[in-house]
């Protein structure tokens, strides 16, 4: 037979390893960050030419952000923008690329 255990027992084990899991969660998030800011070639502020899907129409993009992508256990990064107006100025529009966008263009320009 197994052990009887306490309700609190019970609870203080869950306690551990809920407090555990926050632990490496926090980890992976910091260390995927790491991976999306080493690994992608746009760095935040950063004035962009070739941004994949925009400078065809010669336009410019400002980088916003650089984040992590976790999907089915592939790590990539996704870079946000705003693309630039003539006047040098932030437009309101958006503009994203995935690390897959970027090789596609890089391999059919």
């Amino acid at each position: 037979m197994g052990e009887i255990r306490t309700r609190e027992a019970i609870i203080e084990e869950l306690s551990e390893i809920q407090a555990s899991m926050d632990a490496l969660s926090e980890k992976r998030h910091r260390l995927l960050g790491q991976l999306a800011a080493t690994t992608c070639p746009f760095k935040v502020g950063q004035v962009v030419e070739d941004w994949p899907g925009i400078s065809h129409r010669g336009r410019l993009v400002r980088v916003t952000g650089v984040t992590a992508q976790d999907w089915l256990d592939t790590w990539t990064w996704k870079a946000t923008g705003v693309v630039v107006k003539k006047d040098g100025s932030d437009s309101r529009v958006r503009a994203t690329c995935e690390e897959w966008m970027f090789r596609e263009a890089k391999r059919n320009p």
